[in-house]
């Protein structure tokens, strides 16, 4: 977690605070934007790949990515089954369940 609140009035200066707190070098982070459905300028809203960060893109549309954006690399992702995604989520809901048994 960034521990940082984006509380400036403008994206400008949201995008000053972001790109402050990502340059510092004390470790690498890692940045996941999901759901992305245009092209996003990073630099705009603060983020620079180049400067302290690495960047995952999550998109439904592939030329987004490999295209406009200019990504290093593409990975295809299929729908699950819907046997397999049921077992998941079951095992997780199972995971969930124990925690907030012992939690009591």
């Amino acid at each position: 977690m960034l521990d940082l609140k984006l509380d400036a009035e403008t994206t400008p200066g949201r995008a000053n605070r972001l790109w402050e707190r990502l340059t510092i070098k004390e470790k690498m982070i890692l940045v996941i934007l999901d759901d992305i459905w245009e092209k996003l300028d990073l630099e705009a809203i603060g983020i620079d790949p180049c400067k302290g960060c690495k960047v995952v893109l999550v998109s439904r549309q592939r030329d987004l990515s490999s295209c406009e954006m200019g990504t290093q690399k593409d990975f295809g992702i299929e729908v699950l089954p819907e046997k397999e995604a049921w077992e998941i989520f079951e095992k997780m809901e199972a995971d969930l369940l124990k925690t907030r048994i012992y939690d009591l």
